[in-house]
Parts: structure tokens; sequence; C-alpha cells
């Protein structure tokens, strides 16, 4: 049972090409724990996440998606810079060094991938990616 104080993440995996494990790149899973990480800590207490890894023979996709404080439109380029965070999220303390989006982000583009986000303050940000699958 959820408490006030927990979080509750909906975290899904599926993979239509092997039903005992996706294959990912080693620093994909740090990619992944600093998004989801980034969601907790920007969305309150209580809140949900939701998180989806998706393999086909021809693509991994991931996405992550809070309710959490969400970044301003004009900043969202901004927030790949290293070190940055979205003026909404000055006041809260965290443990990184704003190093997360940047890294999904250059981590995405070193593999071939694809990045979205979308992002509106007080609604919450989604972040998918898909990465292709080598031949």
């Amino acid at each position: 049972m959820q408490e006030p104080n927990d979080y509750f993440v909906d975290l899904a995996v599926q993979s239509e090409i092997n039903e005992d494990a996706v294959l990912i790149p080693l620093v994909f899973k740090d990619v992944m724990r600093d998004l989801i990480a980034n969601s907790r800590k920007y969305s309150p207490l209580g809140a949900s996440i939701i998180v989806g890894l998706y393999e086909t023979s021809d693509a991994l996709k991931f996405v992550v998606q809070d309710t959490g404080r969400g970044i301003p439109e004009e900043e969202i380029q901004r927030v790949f810079e290293y070190g940055s965070r979205g003026s909404n999220v000055e006041g809260v303390r965290t443990m990184g060094g704003g190093f997360g989006l940047t890294k999904a982000f250059y981590v995405t583009k070193q593999f071939g991938g694809r990045f979205w986000i979308k992002s509106a303050v007080d609604q919450g940000t989604r972040i998918r990616i898909e990465l292709p699958r080598p031949a």
C-alpha cells in the first residue's frame, strides 16, 4: 500500500524478441537510473512516475513520465547543458551535479538514437528515447 510519503513507480518492461531479458547498453542503465531519479527529485511526495522499456527487433524504446514541477518551455533546450537546471527548481536540494539530462542526450546521440522531451510547469515531464538496434 502506498503511504503519503511514497512514490508510486509503474515500471513496464517488454520485449518482442526475448521473453527472458531485454538487452541494453551498460551505459544506458545509468541513463535510465538518472532520468528516473530526476522524476523523483522534482515530483512531490506521493507522486506517480511511469517508466517503460520496450525492445523490438529494430529499436530499444524508453519512456519516463512524472507529474512533477516540469520545465519552463523556454528553458527546455538549456537544461541539456552541463550543470543547468530549470529556473523553477533552484530551491530543490539534490545530490546531483546537473548532468543527468546532458548525459542522457549525449548517450542517445552516441548510439544514433532520438530523444524527445515534453514538459509543462506544474504538470510534469515526459522523456522518450529510442535507440536503434544494431543489425
